[in-house]
């Protein structure tokens, strides 16, 4: 006799495909989709989707710093649901992976360039491995918890939305910290 415990767990493996499936479909479009750019301001985008955070963040005993000037106008033109999209999954990915506890987000502003930083601890990691980290599924850490990983494609979507905009990003292991660059030119 099943107790309920094989129903579940199939039912939590359907919910997974489908928000691989879900993601599949997601990136198929971005690459074959076009632009919708308007001006909006970063700034306040991240202190919107930072909003969304504050109480997991609380929850786990993560320390976040935002440099985000509250009463500066960060405006870029960009496809505003794309860019969100890219917040959302680095901040996301920041929080699951950080072996630190702490996140670092800052946001600068010089004549026409609006720069972003997200910087998360990451321990030891061989650099050689970073170089696969935009791959659809490549995981970094091989230990990771089935658990904690995502669908493996948060990156890559991240990527295509930020080569669709042909903006500069790249990220940089610095002192055990994975920061990743992104410049709104």
């Amino acid at each position: 006799m099943d107790d309920g415990t094989f129903r579940d767990v199939i039912g939590e493996q359907i919910e997974k495909m489908d928000l691989l499936i879900g993601k599949l479909l997601f990136w198929t479009e971005l690459e074959n989709s076009s632009l919708n750019k308007s001006n909006f301001d970063l700034g306040k985008s991240i202190i919107a989707i930072m909003g969304k955070y504050a109480l997991i963040l609380q929850e786990n005993s993560i320390d976040f710093s935002m440099n985000v000037d509250a009463d500066r106008e960060y405006f870029i033109r960009a496809e505003k649901e794309g860019i969100d999209v890219v917040l959302d999954n680095l901040i996301t990915n920041a929080i699951k992976y950080s072996n630190d506890k702490r996140i670092d987000i800052t946001l600068t502003k010089d004549d026409n360039t609006v720069k972003l930083t997200i910087a998360n601890g990451v321990g030891e990691i061989d650099e050689s491995e970073l170089d696969n980290i935009w791959r659809p599924f490549y995981v970094v850490e091989k230990s990771r918890s089935k658990e904690l990983s995502g669908t493996g494609l948060g990156l890559p979507i991240i990527k295509t939305i930020l080569d669709n905009h042909n903006l500069d990003f790249r990220f940089k292991l610095i002192n055990n910290k994975l920061v990743f660059f992104v410049t709104f030119a």
